[in-house]
Parts: C-alpha cells; structure tokens; sequence
C-alpha cells in the first residue's frame, strides 16, 4: 500500500513538472514572438551536419539579412532539410541585439524547458510502469 502510494505520487509530481516545463516553453516563445521581429534572409551557403558517429543529423546554413536600421548580417543557423544558394527564409530576429537570429519555426529559449519536460514525463512513465506491474 505505501508503495503504491509513493509511486502515484511519484506520477502526480511527474505531471506538475511536465505542466511546468510546457509552461515554460509557451511563455519563452510568447516572450520571443513580442520581442523579436519577422524579416527574410537569403540562404549563402548550406552544409551536412554529421554527429561524432559520422551519422547524418541536420544541416547548417549561412544565411544574410538586414536588420531594422540597414545594416546586412550574416548568421549561421541550424535547419531541418537542405536549401540551396539564393533560397529566401523566414527568420526571426531581435531588433535590439540584430545578431540574435533564427529561423521562424525556432525561438530564442532555454534548456530548462526541456530539462523539465524530460524529466516530468520520464518521472511519468517510471510511475506509470511500476503501479501497472
């Protein structure tokens, strides 16, 4: 009996966490969305990212832009699929610090957010796969 009440309470502890950690994220990209601003950049360049097992991951691409008062930067971003020389993208970028860029679909936030939704939702499942047993 007292395992089990340990182990539910394990899983509700789980899912304040995993709450938390989303509301993390949703008030980081809320907070990215009024602070940044929309623009278009041109893809330069575009490479493979290869993981330490020479495994394919993602690619990397240089890109360039102009911010809010003229003056043209150059970024390298993370992407999820290939892009070729001259491709426009939708960035995201801080008008006060211009250099702080990403692709619209990525947002400026942290990794605490995914340190506590990790966390939560393995907590969760721990729970889950011991009171089921």
């Amino acid at each position: 009996m007292t395992v089990t009440f340990i182990f539910i309470a394990l899983f509700i502890l789980g899912v304040g966490i995993l709450v938390r950690g989303l509301m993390t994220v949703s008030t980081a990209r809320a907070t990215w969305m009024v602070r940044s601003v929309s623009g278009t950049a041109r893809v330069t360049g575009c490479k493979s990212v290869y993981d330490s097992n020479d495994a394919f991951n993602s690619f990397g691409i240089s890109v360039q832009y102009t911010d809010t008062h003229g003056q043209a930067h150059t970024a390298e971003l993370p992407a999820m699929r290939q892009f070729q020389t001259g491709d426009p993208v939708d960035i995201r970028f801080d008008p006060q610090h211009p250099t702080t860029v990403y692709l619209s679909e990525h947002f400026a936030g942290s990794n605490l957010s995914i340190a506590l939704i990790a966390f939560g939702g393995a907590l969760m499942l721990v729970s889950f796969i011991s009171l089921a047993q």
